[in-house]
């Protein structure tokens, strides 16, 4: 499946590499080509699993896209139990609720998974 945009703006001049690199559709990608998975996971960081059935096939009873992926044979790719529930959120007011907070054991960097997918060592 092909998109096609109806626009002479959409280049990586104006959207620039990473942006327009994002705006297309892969078909061989966990969402087999459809754009709402990663709509969902740039507006929602953090509260939907990367490989949920629920992120890239939202509108989808997950009982149904396991039967489907099962035909694709794709279905060990995905993880199907509930999304996680919500993470506490801290308020900072003041400077020292930013440090109290950053220093805290129980804080834990929203992207640190994902970054180290591709950052080793010190980077």
């Amino acid at each position: 499946m092909v998109t096609t945009f109806f626009t002479t703006d959409c280049t990586p001049f104006n959207l620039i590499t990473w942006g327009f690199t994002d705006s297309q559709c892969d078909p061989k990608g966990p969402e087999n080509g459809s754009m709402l998975g990663c709509l969902i996971l740039h507006g929602f960081p953090n509260k939907f699993l990367d490989n949920s059935i629920y992120t890239w096939f939202p509108l989808q009873p997950p009982k149904l896209m396991e039967v489907f992926l099962h035909k694709l044979r794709t279905v060990d790719h995905y993880n199907f139990s509930c999304l996680p529930g919500l993470s506490p959120i801290a308020i900072a007011r003041e400077y020292n609720d930013v440090q109290q907070i950053l220093g805290s054991a129980q804080f834990h960097h929203p992207y640190s998974v994902k970054a180290a997918r591709i950052v080793s060592d010190k980077g």
